[in-house]
């Protein structure tokens, strides 16, 4: 299925050929064929014009998308704390399926202290005015920051949104093997991560998600992964960012980091430990099917059995929400 990332940056100023880049994603997102479109409104400073701009483009790919079609997934990434009125607007915007992401970033200066208290901080805000909440982290210099960043997850409150984790292919890496290990211990340490993929715009962290959804289907099908067929699926190696310190190539890199995820994390055990336990995909929109279903008086199956009662379904129900509490909540899209 095509899929598509669009990246409008609120604060820059607005003009004729910015009004042409949206009127091209539109004629995109109506061309025949199933397509799945992710916008991405990066937001520096809370000020009027860029809410303003992201309010327009949101209304317009509404209005303007093929009916047939569902809403394009929008996120809002702001570096900077929103005030109430601006949070209020956001919120109004969140009418429709799918719902609106917001998505507080930070990028780390050292440790993780800061970033984690600004997006907990940011994430606490937004849920007061029911907004999906997640939390975007850029990881610039992956040798030292992958190790806090684990660290910190490990740590974090069961409440904390959950992660969006970006790793540039740009990033300067000393040992691209070492790499692929701190991104396996990360996806073991949070396997909510699958659920944000769609809002990552490329980097070692989606490709680590790919390496290892390709290795899953040639499992299933009985056959070695290569690293023919992983170009052949994934398409040449990403030519951002030029040349990386000691001279290596990113696509160098790349390479080295691929060789290292067949050699070293391509195992079932694994696979399963990547994976988001059951405990954490515990969704509020699994509560709200449980509510419609009760409300409709049709049985609803949970924990394994058939519930049609008031008093076993509200049992349940507070069961999975205690369960839910345990570890953060996972979404379950892919890339």
């Amino acid at each position: 299925m095509p899929k598509r990332i669009f990246d409008l940056y609120c604060n820059e100023a607005w003009g004729e050929s910015r009004n042409r880049e949206v009127d091209a994603v539109i004629d995109w997102y109506n061309a025949p064929g199933s397509q799945n479109l992710t916008v991405n409104f990066w937001i520096d400073a809370d000020t009027e014009s860029a809410l303003t701009v992201a309010t327009w483009v949101i209304m317009r790919l509404r209005m303007q998308k093929n009916r047939q079609l569902n809403d394009p997934q929008f996120c809002i990434l702001p570096a900077c704390t929103l005030s109430e009125s601006s949070l209020d607007l956001i919120s109004g915007l969140d009418i429709r399926l799918p719902q609106l992401r917001f998505m507080p970033r930070a990028r780390a200066l050292g440790d993780f202290a800061e970033p984690f208290a600004f997006i907990e901080h940011a994430g606490a805000e937004a849920r007061r005015h029911m907004l999906n909440v997640f939390g975007l982290f850029l990881c610039e210099e992956p040798d030292q920051q992958l190790p806090l960043l684990i660290e910190a997850f490990d740590n974090a409150d069961p409440e904390s949104p959950v992660p969006c984790v970006e790793v540039p292919f740009e990033a300067p890496v000393a040992d691209a093997a070492a790499l692929c290990d701190a991104i396996s211990a990360l996806w073991h340490a949070e396997p909510g991560l699958t659920g944000t993929l769609d809002a990552v715009r490329g980097g070692f962290v989606k490709r680590f998600y790919q390496l290892k959804e390709l290795w899953h289907l040639s499992l299933l099908e009985d056959a070695a992964l290569t690293p023919d067929q992983i170009g052949e699926a994934l398409g040449p190696a990403p030519a951002q960012g030029g040349v990386q310190a000691g001279g290596h190539g990113c696509g160098d890199v790349i390479a080295a980091f691929d060789a290292a995820f067949l050699a070293r994390h391509a195992s079932a055990a694994n696979y399963a430990g990547w994976r988001p336990r059951k405990a954490a995909s515990v969704l509020a929109f699994d509560l709200d099917s449980i509510a419609d279903s009760h409300e409709c008086q049709s049985p609803v199956f949970i924990n394994g059995q058939w519930l049609v009662d008031r008093a076993t379904l509200s049992h349940a129900e507070a069961d999975v929400s205690l369960h839910a509490g345990a570890e953060p909540t996972a979404a379950g899209q892919e890339e």
